[in-house]
């Protein structure tokens, strides 16, 4: 599930692995409330650097959408939605594959 919502949100291969070490490291139980803290901010960094680069390239994939629907929404969306939506579908599909 994790490749699928991935692949729909256009993450490039180089950031899918660099997220899915983030995301086994965040699962791990002998994390400390701080720790997860910090991984839930690197990964929220990389999905919202992604969200920038898709902003200045647009592709057909789900993150392109959803930035054309903030930018030409006249306000439906905000900047914060925009982001919070990315990173809960991503940990949304990440969460279903590990279950």
């Amino acid at each position: 599930m994790a490749r699928v919502i991935s692949e729909l949100l256009g993450i490039p291969q180089r950031q899918r692995r660099m997220l899915h070490v983030l995301t086994g490291l965040q699962t791990r139980t002998d994390n400390s409330a701080e720790q997860v803290l910090e991984l839930d901010r690197q990964i929220s960094e990389l999905l919202h650097g992604l969200i920038e680069h898709r902003r200045a390239t647009p592709a057909d994939d789900l993150v392109s959408h959803l930035i054309w629907a903030h930018d030409n929404g006249k306000g439906r969306l905000s900047e914060e939605e925009l982001t919070d939506m990315v990173v809960s579908m991503f940990f949304a599909g990440h969460q279903a594959s590990s279950t």
